[in-house]
């Protein structure tokens, strides 16, 4: 009877009392994580609005609203990029190929942070946020520069949401102080 009682327990431990202390000291990277997740979310879908736009007026309200967020999600985007790359740092002891994964998709994100305001200016345009206040156009108009810059926003801007799903997976089955 005592051996069945200290299974139970064991159990018992192992299904609730476990994982709910785990969660708490875990809980301020939850929340970060879900946070950027959201952001990525919105910002790709948001992006990905510009491609479905089904005429120019739909088109220049997408990458508008794309803008604007951009810039009122960008020091919440660059705080998360902070708080992800001393996840990285701390995880020396794990496998190269897992710190390169997290690695990556901070400068994947660093990218995309950069050249999104890029391509507005080097559109010739200033940056509008939602018709609050405007950023002024330091760089004037460069077409060549644009069209590069653009067209890698695009395609990094694509891969992303896949980079950071490998690297929440790698975390979370992977990572032993996460």
């Amino acid at each position: 009877m005592k051996n069945i009682q200290g299974q139970l327990k064991h159990i018992v431990y192992h299904l609730v009392a476990k994982p709910l202390k785990t969660t708490r000291t875990k809980l301020p990277a939850l929340i970060m994580g879900v946070m950027a997740c959201m952001v990525i979310a919105w910002l790709f879908v948001s992006g990905l609005a510009i491609s479905l736009a089904p005429d120019r007026e739909g088109l220049i309200a997408a990458i508008w609203h794309h803008v604007g967020l951009g810039a009122i999600l960008t020091p919440l985007l660059l705080s998360l990029v902070w708080w992800r790359l001393l996840k990285v740092r701390a995880a020396f002891g794990q496998p190269f190929w897992m710190r390169l994964i997290g690695l990556i998709s901070v400068l994947v994100c660093l990218y995309l942070v950069v050249t999104g305001p890029l391509v507005v200016w080097t559109h010739g345009s200033q940056l509008k946020v939602f018709d609050w206040f405007v950023i002024a156009n330091p760089l004037g108009k460069m077409p060549f520069f644009h069209d590069f810059l653009e067209s890698s926003h695009v395609i990094f801007a694509r891969i992303f949401p896949g980079i950071v799903l490998l690297d929440i997976l790698v975390m979370g089955f992977y990572g032993k102080d996460r």
